[in-house]
């Protein structure tokens, strides 16, 4: 028997892989089966050297990929269970042409012995393909590119090209156009994704049915639902989930792209390309890991899933330190640019050249080069539909991840982020099949809680609930409308609703800011009784009730806070302890200028953010909501001449309507009664409330 050496790089491979398993491997025992198998299956060689062990996405205990060295060349050894070898042979036969062994870009296979029962499966190594000195996965090159431009990003999109368009010569040309394979369910259809040649399928229900069931899943449904505003235009966003049971339960079938079917890798990735590495420019691409391969393939899943697990892994470095929420938000603009830039690309035939300055500029080059050789391989025949069905894997592929349960949750939400966006694409051209989707409703919802019409969409709110119980907007529409409808109690129960849905996960500031809103509301009336009696006793017994409702509204304006410190709940807080520090005043309570105090602060703190990510436009009005804002915190802490400018730039903006002069008139209102109490004396224009906001007609 040969005596087998490692080396101390691949020693610390194993000792990664076995931490990585699932089930847990111990080092001593792998290592001593790996052994076991390489003296079976190279029983001539006088020495093996075990140089790497390579630790992919999934690390299975009785599969391992290695890089040997025999003396005489160094190769790379896949050991598993001998079926799954064979397998992994026969559909490399399958899935190429008839005496295809390799290439530049496939690295050959054999078997080790040459006969069955299989030990080994022995690949060409990548380092004698490449003949460079030095080498990486092709994960890492990207990664290095986007950041570092090391190797250079054109040096990457020129390997991309090289192994696509290996692919598609090999594999992807041997294919057909057919409607998107399915099959019938009880309540409507399900989609069939790969299938290998053993006839095992996967299916769309199967993932979403995890991202119902799972509680680590459900976490990041949660948060990317949040992370996107409710707009009366097209979605940058939609929920993937809801999206596919809706399309799914349709027995029509009618929106089922038409899909390129044929040869294909299967599962092309970051981690199962190598490419060298010379004079900070990547080259030569070399492809193993052939068991996914198959000749009845969905061809586009090689390029869906080469750009998903490349762009969610570059993600988190984009926007680092940042939460899942943030994250999510940032995600969604990029993908949607991404989009943006596919669709006139497409149409014009005019791909970029130029790579970018900036990381996320870089990405987006890499990502529009791999959907440029797309467009080719996919619609070379069809340019004005192979988006479609590229946008439609791209939702899906974004579920499957969910099966891999080693991700963390950057990398999830990257993916599912990437799914809501590709659907939101998708959908759009399937705008006149049903209007009573309910994601269309919720937008229908909004638009009547925007424009008073809060009666209406308490109606329609109520209807959609069921359907819609996964997504934390809709339960804001339903007590945004019941608030509006002077229903607080049934509010704030819709908001307790909606916490206990979340099951453990926060609500978003909106949700706490609206809670805080309603007991704010309640203790309104009392405020305005003690402004107004004669009565001592009155005045005392409405003071302490309404201080009891606003402290109740500033605890919840201080969750919504804490969440990431934004502006909208922060000047309610600072709002709120102006008032109830004159209340205290008038309660004859010592804490009254402690009160103000903590008002000032939270003023000050919002305006020390401004510019931050916090105030990123999400919504059209958010350009007179922002000076608003900014005016009512120079307000509180007496700073007269920004308030004025503030509030100027406001009133100012074009689109401003009746209901924002409206809301601010009132804020202040409060903000001067309070003032009076607390002996603080306006300055400037703005101290004239009725001459700086004149009565309009409403608009």
């Amino acid at each position: 028997m040969p005596p087998i050496a490692w080396t101390t790089e691949a020693s610390n491979d194993l000792n990664d892989f076995c931490r990585k398993t699932e089930p847990r491997t111990a080092s001593a025992a792998t290592r001593s089966q790996i052994d076991d198998t390489l003296t079976k299956a190279l029983p001539s060689c006088c020495t093996i050297i075990v140089r790497r062990l390579f630790v992919g996405f999934r690390p299975r205990s009785d599969t391992q990929i290695l890089l040997v060295d025999t003396g005489s060349g160094t190769f790379i050894a896949k050991l598993g269970e001998p079926g799954r070898l064979d397998h992994e042979r026969q559909a490399f036969a399958q899935a190429t042409y008839a005496g295809f062994t390799g290439d530049a870009v496939f690295l050959r296979l054999q078997a080790v012995p040459p006969t069955p029962p299989l030990l080994a499966l022995q690949y060409q190594t990548a380092e004698s393909n490449i003949a460079l000195p030095e080498t990486k996965s092709l994960e890492d090159a990207v990664l290095g590119a986007i950041q570092y431009q090391a190797p250079t990003v054109a040096s990457v999109a020129n390997v991309l090209e090289e192994l696509l368009n290996a692919i598609g010569t090999v594999c992807h040309r041997r294919s057909g156009v057919q409607t998107m394979p399915s099959t019938p369910t009880a309540n409507g259809i399900d989609l069939l994704l790969n299938c290998k040649s053993k006839g095992t399928r996967h299916r769309l229900s199967e993932s979403l049915d995890l991202w119902r069931s799972r509680r680590d899943a459900q976490a990041i449904r949660h948060d990317a639902n949040i992370a996107f505003p409710i707009r009366p235009d097209p979605a940058i966003f939609l929920d993937p989930v809801a999206f596919f049971d809706e399309l799914m339960a349709d027995t029509n079938s009618r929106w089922l792209p038409r899909v390129r079917v044929g040869s294909a890798h299967g599962d092309l990735h970051g981690r199962n390309v190598i490419v060298g590495l010379t004079n900070n420019q990547a080259r030569r691409p070399s492809l193993y890991d052939y068991e996914a391969m198959s000749d009845e393939s969905l061809v586009a899943w090689d390029f869906v899933k080469l750009e998903t697990e490349l762009k969610i892994r570059v993600y988190p470095s984009l926007w680092p330190g940042v939460g899942l929420r943030r994250l999510a938000w940032e995600i969604g603009q990029f993908e949607r640019d991404f989009g943006e830039q596919t669709e006139k690309h497409r149409t014009h035939n005019t791909w970029p050249t130029i790579s970018g300055d900036s990381p996320p500029e870089r990405l987006l080059y890499l990502m529009l080069t791999i959907r440029r050789i797309a467009s080719h391989h996919l619609g070379h025949d069809r340019p004005g539909e192979w988006l479609r069905e590229y946008y439609l894997l791209l939702a899906v592929y974004g579920l499957h991840v969910v099966r891999y349960a080693n991700q963390s949750s950057e990398l999830r939400m990257g993916a599912y982020v990437s799914a809501g966006v590709a659907a939101s694409r998708f959908e759009w051209g399937l705008r006149p099949t049903n209007p009573q989707w309910p994601w269309r409703v919720l937008t229908e919802i909004w638009k009547l809680n925007r424009n008073d019409q809060n009666a209406e969409a308490l109606t329609l709110a109520e209807t959609v609930q069921t359907q819609l119980s996964f997504d934390v907007r809709a339960r804001y529409e339903l007590a945004f409308a019941q608030l509006r409808c002077r229903r607080h109690e049934q509010a704030i129960a819709t908001l307790q609703a909606a916490e206990l849905a979340a099951a453990g996960r926060p609500l978003d500031e909106d949700c706490y800011s609206l809670w805080g809103n309603c007991h704010k509301q309640l203790g309104d009336p009392h405020h305005h009784l003690a402004m107004t009696t004669s009565d001592e006793y009155i005045r005392q017994t409405a003071c302490i009730h309404a201080e009891r409702e606003y402290k109740q509204a500033v605890q919840y304006y201080e969750r919504g806070y804490q969440l990431e410190r934004t502006h909208f709940p922060g000047v309610n807080l600072a709002h709120l302890y102006v008032i109830l520090a004159a209340i205290a005043r008038q309660l004859n309570s010592s804490d009254s200028d402690m009160l103000l105090q903590k008002g000032k602060h939270f003023a000050q703190d919002v305006i020390s953010s401004n510019g931050s990510p916090g105030w990123t436009k999400k919504l059209s009005d958010d350009t007179i909501w922002f000076p608003a804002t900014l005016g009512e915190c120079h307000l509180i802490s007496e700073q007269w001449s920004r308030a004025n400018i503030e509030y100027g730039r406001a009133l100012a903006q074009p689109d401003r309507k009746h209901h924002h002069v409206r809301s601010m008139r009132t804020q202040i209102h409060r903000l001067y009664v309070a003032f009076r109490i607390l002996g603080i004396v306006p300055q400037g224009a703005i101290a004239d409330i009725e001459r700086f906001f004149p009565t309009e007609t409403k608009s």
